[in-house]
């Protein structure tokens, strides 16, 4: 009997074989899928084409604007390259941790969280309607015996002529010291016992009239961070010259100073490096400043009369105040009270909260409309500086349950009723 198991017809087809070829051909790595050679030379397939995004209206903005913000929701590429729906949640809760880490929070142990939770109580306690009333009730808090008197003497120098500026704490410009310049410029000090003394200045966009006369503020006071809310064009209408070399390298001369691009970076906010210094070809009489290095930090998303629609930007006037934090700073949009008295609200809260204080924005508001008058033009902003503390708050362990429950149905609140009909509906009331 030959022993070749080769020769063997009935050994080829034994069932012990057939078991062993099966199982093989079951556990065997799948075979690499042949390649293909595409015209782009790099063997990957053209992308696909993106679809057309839909815009969506979203009635963010004040009652009295007429203007909404569009939102558009891209589509997301899987590894493959295919299309995907949108993973809006991932997206946001991504945004939200890299903006998260970038935020200074409050000891957890320290009073502040206590403060915070208070303060989300009696919010919720009020609802949206209870805030509606109270911004009502600042809204008429100028004073008809409040002083205006160099703004009613420069009027040309006045981006509006109905945006006053209060006399009290108006910014006098002393630099240079010559009978040929007016000391006049639409700028207020603002202080507050929670403040060092001559941190901010709240001003309007400057106009190319005026533009020489905001450096000339900058300068005298030394000011080394610019905070700029609005873009130069909006809905087709100039808010703000460029009053900046916008260039790196490039140089804005003006007859008394000299502002150079330093160089530009950018990623929730895009930060131009300046230098400001004296202009050799103009006559000097005395003043020996040296040359001034200013931050120019522009945060170009937010429309005016409105707020940020974003989730992931709630958070970012707190990061945009901690990037400022110990230096002197100018804040501006375009008519210096909208955008500009929001955040400025917000920089006394937030400084408020950080040293255990509690937070109220009436008695916030109506202090800073005596210093800067007007701040804070819609009811939909006012309550947007509250939803911003409530995020904040959010992001802290320590924060009350009972304060978090709140929390969360004021937010429900606050979404509902921040749309377009309900706030059309109250300026008709």
């Amino acid at each position: 009997m030959s022993t070749d198991h080769g020769s063997s017809s009935s050994s080829s087809f034994s069932p012990i074989r057939i078991v062993r070829s099966l199982f093989n051909q079951l556990t065997a790595p799948p075979r690499p899928a042949p390649q293909t050679a595409y015209v782009n030379g790099n063997n990957r397939p053209p992308p696909n084409p993106e679809p057309r995004p839909v815009p969506q209206t979203a009635y963010i903005q004040g009652a009295s604007t007429s203007a909404t913000q569009s939102i558009v929701h891209q589509p997301q590429r899987s590894p493959s390259g295919s299309t995907s729906p949108p993973k809006k949640d991932e997206e946001e809760e991504k945004e939200n941790r890299a903006i998260e880490s970038q935020l200074q929070k409050v000891d957890e142990s320290h009073e502040s969280v206590h403060v915070l939770s208070n303060f989300v109580l009696k919010l919720a306690e009020k609802g949206v309607d209870g805030v509606r009333a109270e911004y009502t009730s600042i809204d008429g808090s100028l004073s008809p015996s409040t002083s205006c008197e160099a703004f009613h003497n420069n009027m040309e120098k006045n981006r509006y002529s109905d945006v006053f500026c209060t006399e009290s704490t108006r910014v006098k410009l002393w630099f240079p010291n010559t009978k040929h310049h007016s000391d006049y410029i639409h700028a207020n000090r603002i202080s507050d016992p929670i403040l060092p003394p001559n941190h901010y200045i709240c001003t309007q966009g400057p106009t190319k009239e005026t533009a020489q006369d905001f450096w000339r503020m900058v300068f005298q006071e030394r000011t080394e961070r610019i905070i700029m809310l609005c873009n130069p064009l909006e809905e087709g209408r100039m808010k703000c010259a460029l009053y900046w070399p916008d260039q790196e390298t490039s140089i804005l001369e003006y007859p008394t100073l000299i502002v150079k691009n330093l160089g530009e970076t950018e990623d929730e906010f895009i930060t131009t490096n300046l230098s400001l210094e004296r202009n050799p070809k103009y006559e000097w009489q005395m003043q020996d400043l040296p040359l001034l290095h200013v931050k120019l930090i522009r945060w170009n998303s937010w429309p005016d009369r409105g707020v940020p629609s974003r989730q992931s930007q709630l958070l970012q006037p707190l990061i945009l105040l901690d990037r400022v934090r110990g230096y002197r700073t100018v804040i501006h949009c375009s008519a210096g009270i909208g955008r500009t008295g929001c955040l400025m609200a917000l920089a006394i809260a937030y400084e408020q909260l950080r040293h255990g204080k509690m937070v109220d924005f009436d008695q916030i508001v109506r202090e800073l409309r005596r210093q800067r008058a007007q701040s804070i033009q819609t009811e939909v902003q006012y309550l947007y500086i509250c939803r911003v503390i409530v995020e904040y708050a959010f992001k802290h362990a320590g924060l009350s349950k009972k304060a978090r429950i709140a929390g969360q149905s004021f937010l429900a609140d606050y979404d509902q009723k921040t749309r377009r009909p309900y706030f059309a509906a109250a300026a008709a009331e």
